[in-house]
C-alpha cells in the first residue's frame, strides 16, 4: 500500500506493538543471546538515562562469559564525547580508538 507521495505504509499487521517492540533483541542487546557477542567496550557517562543499562549490558556480557571493559565517566550526560571541549569527551574518543585498534590490528 503507497501513500499519496508513493512512499510505501506498513500495515498494522506489520509492525511491533511498544510492548513486544521493548523486549526484541534488535531494541536493546540486554534482550538477545550474547554468548557469541564480540569484545566489547561499554562507555558510560555518570548522569547519562542510559547509565544503568550500559551497566547492565556490561554485567550481563561478563556473565555470558564475554570480553567486556566498562569506562565510566563521572557526570557526563549521553554521548558526551560528542560535544567538543570537553575534557572527558576527549577521553572517551581516545579510549574507543585505543580499544578498536587494539582489537582490529
Amino acid at each position: 500500500m503507497r501513500d499519496s507521495f508513493g512512499k510505501r505504509q506498513l500495515s498494522r499487521s506489520t509492525t511491533l506493538s511498544a510492548s513486544r517492540l521493548s523486549q526484541a533483541a534488535f531494541a536493546s542487546p540486554l534482550r538477545g543471546d550474547l554468548r557469541k557477542f564480540p569484545p566489547t567496550l561499554v562507555v558510560a557517562g555518570g548522569i547519562d538515562p542510559l547509565r544503568d543499562d550500559a551497566l547492565r549490558f556490561a554485567e550481563a556480557l561478563q556473565a555470558a562469559g564475554r570480553e567486556v571493559e566498562l569506562s565510566n565517566f563521572k557526570g557526563m550526560p549521553h554521548d558526551f564525547m560528542l560535544f567538543p571541549g570537553i575534557d572527558d569527551g576527549e577521553r572517551a574518543v581516545s579510549e574507543i580508538v585505543r580499544y578498536a585498534k587494539s582489537r582490529l590490528g
